[in-house]
């Protein structure tokens, strides 16, 4: 009997002063996550190697419990899950497996995170961007602002889901680059986002005209003169019948000068100018006999009389 309660005793002081042992069936044992951060509602795998063969373990995601699960031969599992809509923040993952020795116990971490995003990520002065924001406090008021740019560019308040979406219109700014889009909440938190924005450069035309060049050379003005013949005789001769010679009408020649009209069909447009005929060519005999008679009778008056002064 006595021997019984030393051995009781004895194993009593062995679980008291071990009374969670943390051993692996397999070296190497852990557990970790597939990815290791990301936003509510996000998939989530929880990776199981080495713990205890066959064992049902319990898993916690910060402070809430998820279904147990069986471990195969190897001490291996796994666990798919939806990343809880929780603060952002990094929680602690606890896998408890019960085994002949104690709670075997393995630890792994979860950061979920905040979102602040722009669409699309860049554009020009002028054109619209959307926003979201996702996993931040409900009934937060926010306000964004812009580098480069005065004031703010919007303002809202996140639902109770965590949630707020709007848009802004990118402000007049002269340089080209990258701009910070900040949000800040009354909360405290506050998150950025890179804007690109490129400004287009326009070319200003000069206002002064040219002076035209003329598309021609202008022809110099030449002044014609026109020659107008009349057919007017200077001498009407009467001639007896059966005179068979016709006398020549020798026309007048007159001149209108400064006058710019080109020369008519019935104008000589020849270079040469009209010769005047002599009035007494082509005279009949009688009219020669005559003329001669009368010549050397105004020269005999002449020698009498320069005889009688004499």
């Amino acid at each position: 009997m006595k021997h019984n309660f030393v051995y009781s005793l004895f194993v009593a002081l062995i679980i008291a002063a071990f009374p969670m042992v943390k051993t692996s069936a397999v070296s190497g044992s852990g557990v970790w996550t597939t990815p290791s951060s990301g936003l509510p509602g996000q998939e989530l795998i929880i990776n199981i190697s080495g713990m205890v063969a066959g064992a049902t373990c319990s898993v916690s995601f910060g402070y809430i419990d998820l279904a147990p699960v069986t471990l195969d031969s190897s001490g291996n599992g796994s666990i798919v899950m939806t990343v809880p809509a929780t603060a952002a923040g990094t929680y602690s993952i606890m896998v408890s497996c019960p085994s002949t020795f104690g709670t075997v116990e393995e630890l792994a971490s979860f950061t979920v995170l905040r979102q602040f995003s722009l669409s699309p990520i860049d554009g020009k002065p002028g054109d619209t961007i959307s926003l979201s924001a996702i996993n931040f406090t409900g009934g937060s008021e926010c306000v964004v602002s812009m580098a480069g740019a005065s004031g703010s560019v919007t303002g809202f308040t996140i639902a109770s889901d965590g949630e707020a979406y709007s848009s802004f219109k990118i402000p007049n700014i002269s340089t080209s680059g990258d701009y910070a889009v900040t949000m800040d909440c009354s909360d405290g938190l506050n998150e950025s986002a890179n804007l690109h924005v490129t400004v287009s450069k326009t070319i200003t035309k000069n206002s002064t005209a040219l002076p035209k060049i003329p598309t021609s050379t202008p022809k110099p003005t030449s002044v014609i003169t026109k020659i107008s013949i009349t057919n007017t005789p200077l001498i009407k001769i009467n001639q007896p019948a059966g005179n068979t010679n016709k006398p020549t009408n020798t026309p007048l020649i007159t001149f209108s000068g400064n006058t710019a009209a080109a020369p008519s069909s019935e104008t000589n447009q020849s270079t040469a100018m009209p010769t005047a005929t002599s009035p007494f060519v082509g005279l009949p005999i009688v009219t020669w006999i005559i003329v001669i008679g009368l010549l050397v009778v105004i020269l005999i008056l002449l020698v009498l009389l320069l005889k009688r002064k004499k």
